[in-house]
């Protein structure tokens, strides 16, 4: 059986103004229960939040706010976000951060963006100098011991240089 979609109530006023939403009612009953500072009541909350039911939105709205959290809150967002070969803090959690594209596709490594640069500025500087768009790739793996395929290459140029269709 499907389950029904769930439909959180609306929020309105202030990101964690103490009175306006439920973790900022939580951290202020808390704070004023304990007398521990509102902050670290507030970290305490979001990582509640988190770890609890994997609920983002208090994290979120501090960050929306311009305030970060605190150290423990940023240690297990990270081991959150980390990778499952990563060593987790030796933390135990039950939910983990998954980052996607909007269209829902895995999120691009940004140093493959950063190599794909190199590698195609590499190639026109060489091309500059008169070499030929067939032989560069092979000089440039050459030179890189063949770490990088001249098809590697290529399409890092490619990329950056697309061909009008119709061409």
């Amino acid at each position: 059986m499907a389950r029904k979609p769930k439909h959180p109530f609306p929020l309105e006023g202030e990101p964690w103004g103490r009175t306006d939403r439920p973790w900022g009612q939580q951290a202020s009953d808390l704070s004023n229960r304990t007398e521990v500072p509102f902050n670290l009541a507030r970290d305490y909350v979001i990582l509640t939040y988190l770890l609890t039911a994997g609920d983002t939105r208090p994290l979120i709205d501090l960050l929306q706010t311009g305030d970060a959290p605190g150290p423990q809150v940023l240690k297990y967002v990270a081991a959150m976000i980390g990778l499952p070969h990563e060593n987790k803090l030796n933390m135990s959690l039950p939910y983990k951060l998954v980052v996607k594209g909007q269209d829902g596709r895995k999120a691009k490594d940004g140093e493959l963006l950063w190599r794909d640069e190199l590698l195609s500025s590499k190639m026109e500087a060489k091309m500059a100098e008169g070499e030929r768009y067939k032989n560069v790739p092979d000089d440039i793996a050459n030179e890189l011991d063949g770490l990088i395929g001249r098809e590697t290459i290529r399409k890092a140029y490619d990329g950056r240089h697309k061909k009008p269709k119709g061409n």
